[in-house]
C-alpha cells in the first residue's frame, strides 16, 4: 500500500527530527528532551533557555505527528484505514493522499 510506504517515511523521518531533541522515549509517547549546553554566562545561560524552550515546543509537535502517523498505521493493520471515524463511510482518495493520516471526511475535520 503506498500511503503505508508514505507513513513509514514520514514515521522515520519524525523519529530521527525527535532524536535530535530528546533523549528518546522512556515510556511510550513520553520523551525526554535535552538541555543545551552553551557555556556559563549569563547571555548564554539565556540562550540555553531560549533554545530549551523552542526544543519543547517543536519536539511536543513532533510527538503529535508521530503519535497520528502510529494511529493510522494501526488503522491499516487492522483494515480500518481510510474509514471515517465518525461516520464509517470511505475517506475520499484525494484527502488520503493529501493529508495520510487522515481520521475523517474533509467535511467532518472540524466536527472532530
Amino acid at each position: 500500500m503506498v500511503q503505508e510506504k508514505k507513513l513509514l517515511s514520514e514515521q522515520k523521518q519524525v523519529k530521527e527530527e525527535l532524536s535530535k531533541l530528546t533523549t528518546g522515549p522512556k515510556r511510550k509517547g513520553i520523551f525526554r528532551f535535552l538541555w543545551p549546553e552553551i557555556g556559563r554566562d549569563i547571555s548564554e545561560s539565556e540562550q540555553e533557555v531560549s533554545a530549551y524552550e523552542e526544543n519543547i515546543v517543536l519536539s511536543r509537535n513532533l510527538e503529535e505527528i508521530l503519535k497520528d502517523i502510529e494511529e493510522a498505521l494501526d488503522r491499516i493493520k487492522n483494515g480500518v484505514y481510510g474509514i471515517c471515524t465518525i461516520d464509517g463511510k470511505p475517506i475520499e482518495k484525494e484527502r488520503l493522499e493529501a493529508i495520510p493520516t487522515a481520521k475523517t471526511h474533509a467535511s467532518d475535520a472540524n466536527q472532530k
